[in-house]
């Protein structure tokens, strides 16, 4: 029994030192990339930057892998099934996690469960734009006006239950005010029918309104968040503007992985990514996109998804919206 046991201790050790030393080794195979969203559209250029910086640092390729369909749902489960040895992961915006957890009555995914988180990559800047010949000048004159004829001003947005359009609605309850929603099938064709002046204001990414404000077809009226925007110094604050009060979450993105991946190879990708996300190559990606890189722990990260839950949930659960 004795050298039973010896032999199968011998063993287990032999393993685990094989393990090690595979773990060491990572990556010795190339890794995918997965993305939720087809190629072309704006996250594309931030992940295939991402990938090229990993490919580079960890000598080993990376490769992009569009899985689209589902509202993010068929990513977010293959990654939830996925192996947790750091050879799948996964770009990934604050829905899957926090939001539709409240619009699904069932998910093919457990959101709590379902992720490994690795590091946050970068924040979408968002702001309200207004057709170029717009009487409105400033945010208040906006609200103000809607206060006086209530269903009469329209407001487009990339989808009912996506997050510029559930933002927008935080914002009409903040500022009592009855707005009409009108949504599309994503920011570039609702900022389209703002700058062609079928809606009277629309609450997007700025990226997605930037040629349009560029090319003297749009305006800005504010931007959100706590600092005006470097590519529009000139543009205030919605605070600034005169919506103060108003706590709008932040609009991440970030990479995890599967659920169970072991905790060196975790800060192994989190320091890596944090190099590419701080190199001089993706801040002029995400500048372009006017958008702004960020950087930090697993646990920044995990921070942002549980804020995120709390605040998107309060808000769907009072709209009451469900997608099934």
């Amino acid at each position: 029994m004795r050298r039973v046991l010896a032999a199968f201790t011998a063993a287990l050790c032999a393993l685990m030192a094989t393990s090690i030393a595979r773990a060491d080794e990572y990556p010795s195979k190339p890794i995918r990339l997965v993305l939720a969203y087809p190629a072309g559209g704006s996250a594309d250029p931030i992940v295939r930057t991402i990938a090229d910086g990993l490919s580079k640092r960890l000598k080993q390729a990376v490769f992009v892998e569009n899985r689209t369909g589902g509202n993010a749902t068929i990513a977010t489960q293959y990654i939830a099934n996925a192996a947790p040895d750091g050879y799948t992961l996964y770009f990934t915006y604050t829905t899957p996690y926090t939001m539709l957890p409240f619009l699904y009555r069932k998910l093919s995914y457990d959101p709590k469960r379902a992720y490994t988180p690795i590091s946050l990559v970068g924040e979408q800047l968002v702001g309200f734009g207004v057709p170029a010949d717009s009487k409105f000048r400033t945010l208040k004159d906006m609200f103000d006006e809607a206060k006086l004829r209530p269903g009469e001003l329209s407001h487009s947005s990339s989808g009912t239950a996506q997050i510029h359009g559930l933002t927008m609605e935080q914002i009409k309850i903040a500022t009592a005010t009855n707005i009409v929603h009108v949504p599309y099938q994503g920011s570039g064709p609702a900022v389209q029918a703002a700058a062609a002046k079928q809606v009277d204001m629309v609450f997007a990414d700025i990226g997605a309104m930037n040629g349009f404000v560029r090319g003297n077809r749009m305006r800005l009226l504010a931007v959100a968040g706590q600092k005006r925007n470097p590519n529009y110094p000139e543009v205030p604050t919605m605070a600034e503007a005169g919506l103060s009060g108003i706590e709008i979450p932040m609009v991440w993105h970030g990479i995890v992985g599967p659920p169970g991946m072991p905790k060196a190879l975790v800060d192994k990708l989190n320091a890596e990514i944090n190099a590419v996300v701080r190199s001089p190559e993706f801040e002029k990606v995400l500048t372009t996109l006017v958008q702004r890189p960020l950087s930090g722990t697993p646990e920044d990260m995990q921070l942002a998804i549980d804020t995120d839950e709390r605040a998107w949930g309060a808000l769907i659960n009072r709209l009451g919206i469900r997608l099934d």
